[in-house]
């Protein structure tokens, strides 16, 4: 028992340690309604390796998360484990939807990107 729950916390602290702080759906509608904040949701599957990239390349960078923090509310979702809000339909992975707090998709990004490019793009997002 004692391994079991020993083993619960590492991976618990591993998944939390990492730069981004991703929010439920509910949460981030509440946030993004509160703060004014658009939400940034990732659209990933399992076994994509280039959203496995942008979580190791991007998300997983502290300066990277920070930026994305300040601006955005981060929403991950996995389409084989979870339904898409707003009944959007999608099929690439990873795809990323910007929404507006009043639930309006102000701009779609598919595929994966390098810090810098990803960067440029989100300081292009109002």
């Amino acid at each position: 028992m004692k391994k079991i729950v020993m083993s619960m916390l590492i991976t618990s602290q591993l998944l939390f340690s990492s730069g981004m702080e991703w929010k439920s759906w509910n949460d981030a509608r509440a946030l993004s309604k509160k703060n004014h904040k658009i939400i940034m949701l990732e659209v990933v599957r399992d076994g994509c390796h280039y959203c496995e990239n942008m979580q190791r390349d991007v998300f997983d960078d502290k300066a990277m998360s920070d930026f994305i923090q300040k601006r955005f509310i981060g929403v991950k979702i996995n389409i084989a484990h979870q339904k898409m809000p707003l009944d959007i339909e999608t099929s690439m992975t990873p795809t990323f939807y910007f929404i507006s707090e009043d639930k309006k998709i102000i701009k779609t990004v598919p595929g994966s990107w390098n810090q810098e490019d990803f960067k440029s793009m989100l300081e292009e997002i109002k």
